[in-house]
Formats: structure tokens, C-alpha cells, sequence
């Protein structure tokens, strides 16, 4: 706008689907996602009797792409994507993995102010009680970043998720 250009949500939703979903002959950034821990991890979870779920505010099928190519799609009891209600901070896709999961506590790792805001909404309600972790996004560590995670409800700013496992 300060440069004098309007344009559509549509417009630029349609520019950053071909940066990330890539065209002919040119990958997009999604090649180069990587998982933040390898499938071990939620495996010994797993083992311990958690029932894991996934929380994203990504399209189902940029979310199922990514766990079937990265080998973990088999791991998770629920994964609750944007189609499926509100996006956080709202409590309701919280709320929708721990119905899903058949638990009534939980622990919510996120690295976004808003991922903890659901997860205290989500407590708030007085239908589940979760528990807000924050965690660094990769690359991301700042006491800004804590500090806001903190704010929007986090108990605690993981440095990576391995150490919530020392935590359970």
C-alpha cells in the first residue's frame, strides 16, 4: 500500500503457494523442511503410553505430505489442521485433539505466542486441561521470542523439543 500497489488475499495466497509448493521445474521451500526430531523421539513417547497429536495451522494436505514423507504418519492419533475449526488462538483445535485423543490432560508444545494462547484457552474452558510449553522455533532463540511465549501463557521455553522427554 505504501508503495502505492493493492492487491487480493487471493492474490498473494496464490504468490506464496508457488514459492512453496514450488512449479515445473522449480521446487518450492517445502523441499527444504526438515523434521525438528527424528521419528525415534515420538517413538519412546509412544512406548510410554503418551497418545500423540499434532496441532497445525496448516492445510491438511501440506501437514499429511509432510508426516508421510518424513516417515511419521503413522505416529500421531490426530492431527487437527486449519479446515478442521477456528485457528489459534482459539481454543477449538485443542480442544478437537483431545477429544480425538480420548484425554482430558495434555501438554501443548508450540513456538508461537498464539500456540500457547490456545493451549491456556483451551484449559480456560474447563473442558481439558492443558499445559503450554513453549519451544525456540529452529534458528530463532531470543528473549524476545521467550519473553513473548511466556506472555501468551507458556509455563516454560523449551530450547528444543528433545528436552521435553527429560521433562515427562
Amino acid at each position: 500500500a505504501q508503495a502505492g500497489q493493492t492487491t487480493t488475499l487471493d492474490a498473494v495466497t496464490a504468490i506464496f503457494e508457488q514459492i512453496y509448493q514450488g512449479t515445473d521445474g522449480h521446487p518450492g521451500l517445502r523441499e527444504t523442511e526438515r523434521a525438528l526430531v527424528d521419528r525415534a523421539f515420538y517413538e519412546r513417547l509412544a512406548a510410554r503410553g503418551f497418545a500423540l497429536g499434532i496441532v497445525t495451522g496448516r492445510p491438511r494436505s501440506d501437514a499429511d505430505r509432510f508426516l508421510t514423507e518424513h516417515g511419521l504418519d503413522d505416529l500421531f492419533g490426530v492431527v487437527v489442521c486449519m479446515e478442521d475449526g477456528p485457528a489459534k488462538p482459539s481454543p477449538e483445535p485443542v480442544l478437537a485433539a483431545t477429544r480425538a485423543l480420548g484425554v482430558r490432560s495434555a501438554w501443548f508444545v508450540g513456538d508461537t505466542p498464539d500456540d500457547a494462547a490456545a493451549a491456556r484457552a483451551a484449559t480456560a474452558t474447563g473442558e481439558a486441561d492443558v499445559v503450554a510449553w513453549g519451544v525456540f522455533a529452529p534458528g530463532e532463540r531470543s528473549g524476545t521470542q521467550e519473553a513473548a511465549l511466556l506472555a501468551a501463557g507458556a509455563g516454560r521455553v523449551l530450547n528444543t523439543l528433545d528436552e521435553l522427554e527429560e521433562l515427562l
